[in-house]
């Protein structure tokens, strides 16, 4: 699927990438980079690591440095605004209403009515529909679903919510927690050319997935600082999103309970070790590089000053199948118990992915329009299926 959505203008011809899709995927040129990104590739290269020129290439999980992939293209972000939603606006079967805040779902059983939500006036509507797909994200999904009693009985009925479906709506919550290290060194803090360029990934663990990454970013010209951004690809703390009331204007209560497992502590320990060798390289040396943060800090005492999200939130709304008691949604994006009613966005990941959420979502986001597709057409001949049964016993009957 990751094929079918990409046009990737460096290595389209290969067999496990695409040049056909809406979204474009490029690494910028090394001309083109800020300073700091070619110090830190050839502190890599110095220091041992693997050169990987295709970070999407099948070897380059981990224990590699390479251009790091984007879906920029001529100065635009490709999300999924300048590619599916204008491609579809033409659609006589599709309305966009602005200034709407969906409130819950209307329920019936075990099928999905329609949406109640406010207008841009705050007045209460409803529209009807025999399918339902909440894509909402990972905070607000859960919040649509725990007001329609959807989520933890716990959480919903001191709330005074009645419960449809005692589901571990609002758990799992996960992201990639980040954490800068700054340092000084000459002529590595300007800040023209282009920032995300390049991406060191730590060695492999069991799984053969890295446990952290890091890119550089140039901070002050001036004052030639400069920094490491390194964020975890998995997160082992799980927090939790809930809401306060019933009320759909009042923002959900997040916890990602960062900073809460050793093991996290430990992988960022790690990093900042790889960090230390990278400054202590010849290739940031001939820099006069110098740390700013204290890299001898207790890591605990570093993370609580300075780590914060990469924003790729995830696992909210798990998919599992039905007899896992901490999923939610089915491979079919169904929420559990109901026929109609799905989830399609980052909540639904059952953990998160090792890099950026982005593409992973707009998979999510075509394989529900297959599904949804798929049941239409089954519903259309199920449907034909009937009337020819109808029509056979009218005439059997005359």
């Amino acid at each position: 699927m990751f094929i079918t959505i990409e046009n990737d203008v460096n290595f389209g011809a290969d067999p496990i990438h695409g040049r056909d899709g809406p979204i474009v995927i490029q690494r910028y040129r090394p001309q083109s980079w800020a300073p700091v990104n070619r110090a830190m590739y050839d502190a890599c290269l110095e220091l041992g690591v693997r050169e990987a020129p295709d970070l999407n290439a099948l070897d380059a999980h981990a224990g590699v440095v390479g251009p790091m992939p984007h879906n920029r293209y001529k100065e635009v972000r490709l999300g999924t605004l300048v590619t599916y939603v204008r491609a579809a606006r033409g659609r006589p079967n599709l309305t966009i209403y602005a200034g709407r805040h969906v409130d819950r779902i209307v329920l019936e059983g075990d099928r999905a009515r329609g949406v109640t939500y406010l207008d841009a006036a705050k007045e209460r509507r409803t529209a009807l529909a025999d399918e339902i797909v909440i894509s909402a994200g990972v905070y607000n999904s859960p919040a649509i679903l725990h007001r329609s009693g959807i989520g933890p009985a716990e959480w919903l009925r001191p709330l005074g919510i009645d419960v449809v479906a005692d589901l571990p709506v609002g758990r799992n919550l996960t992201d990639h927690p980040g954490f800068p290290m700054l340092f000084r060194a000459q002529g590595l803090g300007v800040t023209t050319g282009r920032f995300f360029a390049a991406n060191v990934r730590g060695p492999a663990n069991a799984q053969g997935e890295p446990e952290w990454q890091t890119h550089p970013f140039p901070v002050d010209e001036e004052e030639h600082t400069a920094g490491f951004w390194t964020y975890l690809t998995r997160q082992e703390a799980t927090g939790e999103v809930r809401i306060q009331s019933a009320d759909p204007t009042r923002p959900p209560l997040i916890d990602h309970r960062y900073n809460t497992s050793q093991r996290d502590r430990d992988r960022f320990a790690d990093a900042r070790s790889f960090v230390k060798a990278m400054l202590a390289s010849r290739t940031f040396q001939s820099h006069g590089a110098v740390p700013i943060d204290d890299l001898d800090k207790p890591i605990a005492e570093a993370l609580t000053e300075a780590l914060g999200p990469a924003h790729h939130q995830a696992g909210s709304v798990k998919m599992g199948p039905p007899g896992d008691p901490t999923a939610v949604v089915g491979p079919d994006l169904r929420v559990h118990g109901f026929d109609n009613l799905r989830v399609a966005d980052t909540s639904i990941y059952p953990d998160n992915v090792m890099h950026n959420t982005n593409l992973t979502a707009v998979v999510v986001g075509e394989m529900a329009a297959r599904f949804i597709s798929s049941t239409q057409r089954l519903n259309t001949w199920q449907g034909e299926q009937r009337q020819t049964g109808d029509a056979s016993q009218a005439i059997q009957s005359s």
